[in-house]
């Protein structure tokens, strides 16, 4: 994968990650407005993780497609 494709996935797991700490050590999600900063967090971070994924299935099709057929 390209270094920024790397990144922005990396970004997405740390935005992930940091969702996931802001809702279990925090009292944020106990008011509304918390909580919408949460899921917007953990909502970035799934949005930068989409990329990766695509890029992982077509490099893998792209390996299925060169391989010798028996």
């Amino acid at each position: 994968m390209k270094p920024l494709a790397m990144a922005l996935v990396a970004l997405g797991v740390v935005l992930v990650c940091s969702a996931i700490l802001l809702y279990l050590l925090t009292d944020l999600a106990g008011t509304v407005e918390g909580l919408r900063n949460i899921a917007l967090v953990a909502g970035a971070g799934l949005l930068l993780l989409v990329p990766g994924k695509i890029v992982l299935t077509l490099l893998l099709m792209g390996e299925h497609n060169r391989s010798p057929k028996s």
